[in-house]
């Protein structure tokens, strides 16, 4: 079913046609999609699938081969289009890395000042993001005192910091415990974020989490539809994990 026959919401990101790789390798071939505006929508497959591939495009991280994107009516191909969406777009990628010279409170001041921030609202912003992932006690600690965890922590304040129109996190729950994941999850519901993009491995995630579910297999798109279709009978980690594996077959 296609976002203009659900009849609910107006488009937020429009892939057309996208042929996206990195040299000869492509990974995403003629691939198009659209996703609703105004939800949490999961992006979901295996390792491999193009996931990181078609966020970080969204992103304007990489060009597009050929094909367009439009998000948040936002052409990316257009220099004003991208300037435009990258400062109302928070992008937590898959294996972050930031200036470990930095603290916590730092690291996320700076976020906001790429985005355009003026002074007043950074310290503002940065107190109310490091607040809700649980770092007020050590926002002042470098980054490379951290665990693992704790700067994924950092890196999730970074990226939600002025609830940005566009929040695209590509695994964000990697190295939290159960705990931190319920936190997590609470945080993104806390958000006035108009439009949520989330990779992740681990289905329980997407079911707990997303309006939209989008499932990518080997480049090809699988499934874009309601995330609904997890939420239905039976909610064991063996039935998701079921279901998941029927949209990833039948997309082949």
């Amino acid at each position: 079913m296609t976002i203009e026959e659900s009849g609910k919401l107006p488009t937020g990101i429009k892939v057309s046609g996208l042929t996206q790789g990195y040299g000869n390798r492509e990974v995403l071939k003629d691939f198009s999609l659209d996703v609703p505006d105004r939800s949490i929508v999961a992006l979901a497959g295996p390792n491999g699938a193009g996931k990181t591939t078609l966020m970080r495009t969204i992103a304007t991280l990489l060009k597009p081969k050929a094909g367009s994107i439009v998000v948040l009516g936002h052409d990316i191909a257009a220099k004003q289009g991208r300037n435009e969406l990258r400062r109302n777009l928070g992008y937590l990628p898959q294996d972050f890395t930031a200036d470990n010279k930095l603290t916590v409170k730092e690291y996320v001041e700076y976020s906001l000042w790429m985005r355009g921030f003026s002074k007043i609202k950074i310290e503002a912003a940065s107190e109310v993001a490091i607040d809700r992932v649980g770092l007020s006690q050590t926002k002042h600690v470098k980054l490379r005192e951290l665990s693992g965890g704790m700067r994924q922590r950092a890196g999730i304040a970074a990226a939600t910091a002025g609830d940005p129109d566009l929040l695209i996190l590509d695994e964000p729950t990697s190295g939290l415990d159960p705990e931190q994941r319920s936190q997590f999850r609470e945080v993104l519901r806390s958000l006035d974020s108009r439009l949520v993009l989330i990779s992740t491995h681990l289905i329980e995630d997407v079911a707990s989490l997303a309006d939209y579910l989008v499932v990518i297999s080997d480049g090809n798109l699988a499934y874009a539809g309601s995330a609904d279709i997890l939420r239905e009978g039976d909610r064991s980690i063996e039935a998701l994990e079921r279901i998941y594996v029927n949209l990833m077959r039948a997309g082949q």
